[in-house]
């Protein structure tokens, strides 16, 4: 599959980031909810700054970016660097 596969399927007006988060969504169990649960940790931890609320964004984040690279994989697309 390539990159015109998944705009073909989730709208190709979206950036590749949204693509993803779509197929995320769509095609992984569990995918809503942990795009979900990573967003209320990121306000979370963006209003209090707390040890607690750090944590779980970091591991929020670790789970979305493995579900991540398992569709950028699926769909032959680059690993993010950061």
């Amino acid at each position: 599959m390539s990159k015109q596969d998944l705009a073909a399927k989730y709208g190709t007006s979206k950036s590749s980031k949204q693509l993803v988060n779509a197929a995320i969504r769509a095609e992984l169990p569990g995918g809503t909810e942990a795009l979900d649960l990573y967003a209320h940790c990121r306000a979370m931890n963006e209003r209090f700054h707390q040890p607690d609320t750090e944590k779980a964004y970091h591991l929020a984040a670790d789970v979305v970016e493995a579900l991540a690279a398992a569709i950028r994989q699926r769909y032959g697309l680059p690993l993010r660097q950061d």
